[in-house]
Formats: structure tokens, C-alpha cells, sequence
């Protein structure tokens, strides 16, 4: 998988070191976590993953942020701790 995708989107040296190491990460995840956290940890790790590779740090870092705010705004909806300021 790493390699493919290390071809299919020219990825560097650096970006294929960080992709194989969240790739053994999630492998080795999915033997002590359940279905569904591992798919959460999934979806976690391949956006952190993007947002990294793609994005420079303070796009990365405003993106976040906002998406903490609007948790802050609407996770009681969900069910979601009241998270601090």
C-alpha cells in the first residue's frame, strides 16, 4: 500500500518514512483494539497524516483550530465532555 501510493502521488523519502510508520502503526493497533476504535484511530491517523503531508503548519494549525471551536460550539449536542478554553 505504501508503495503504491508513494508512486502514485510522487511522495518523498521523508513522506514515504512517515506514511510506512503510521501504516505499522495501525497494523499493530489492530490487534489489541476493537472494530470500531480502530477505525476511528484510522480516520485519525490518515487525516493527521494529510494534513501534515499537505498542508504547511499554520493552515494545518488553523484548520484545527477551528474545528475545536466548533466541537467547543455543538459537542454537547453530541454527547461530547465540555472541553476547556
Amino acid at each position: 500500500m505504501a508503495e503504491y501510493a508513494g508512486r502514485t502521488y510522487s511522495l518523498s523519502a521523508e513522506q514515504m518514512r512517515v506514511l510506512d510508520a503510521k501504516i505499522n502503526y495501525l497494523v499493530e493497533a489492530a490487534g489489541r483494539l476493537g472494530r470500531t476504535d480502530w477505525r476511528g484511530l484510522f480516520v485519525g491517523v490518515i487525516v493527521s497524516y494529510i494534513l501534515t503531508v499537505a498542508l504547511p503548519p499554520e493552515s494545518a494549525h488553523s484548520i484545527f483550530m477551528t474545528f475545536m471551536t466548533l466541537l467547543r460550539a455543538i459537542g454537547h449536542l453530541y454527547g461530547f465532555p465540555e472541553l476547556g478554553a
